[in-house]
């Protein structure tokens, strides 16, 4: 694969958000799962992303936002109860994130997933040294608890 985004400032490091808009592009697919953590020594993304009937699993280096890896997966199963939930949901993964860094002040959003069972996102943020999972119905959008 080739690098699918480069940032004109190299000293900022690409956001959730960003990877999870690139994603979408490069996979022709919708995010349902996006989080950062280390890998070894370098900071990554991993997206899952639904595209027709596959899941897409792709990873991105946090600090360029290019593109290292990416895995198809085949599980119908999982792709059938992603695509219902998606269906279901009148807000997108972005939207949800957008949400919880919004109700609490000077968050980032570090991980973030749709609920398969309960029409609800779930995004994690740390605020300071403070992490909180907000949890955001994914019909209305609304912030139904922010638990610390």
């Amino acid at each position: 694969f080739i690098a699918i985004f480069t940032f004109s400032n190299k000293t900022q490091a690409a956001t959730l958000q960003e990877v999870i808009t690139l994603a979408e592009k490069q996979f022709d697919g919708v995010a349902f799962t996006a989080e950062i953590y280390n890998r070894a020594s370098n900071r990554v993304y991993d997206v899952e992303l639904l595209s027709g009937d596959e899941i897409i699993e792709a990873v991105f280096d946090a600090r360029t936002g290019n593109l290292l890896e990416s895995e198809v997966y085949s599980t119908l199963r999982r792709a059938e109860r992603v695509s219902l939930s998606l269906q279901r949901a009148d807000i997108s993964l972005l939207q949800a994130i957008d949400i919880a860094e919004k109700s609490l002040s000077n968050s980032k959003a570090t991980e973030a997933e749709i609920r398969l069972r309960n029409d609800q996102y779930l995004v994690e943020v740390r605020a300071g040294r403070i992490l909180f999972d907000i949890v955001i119905d994914s019909k209305t959008g609304r912030v139904i608890k922010i638990i610390r």
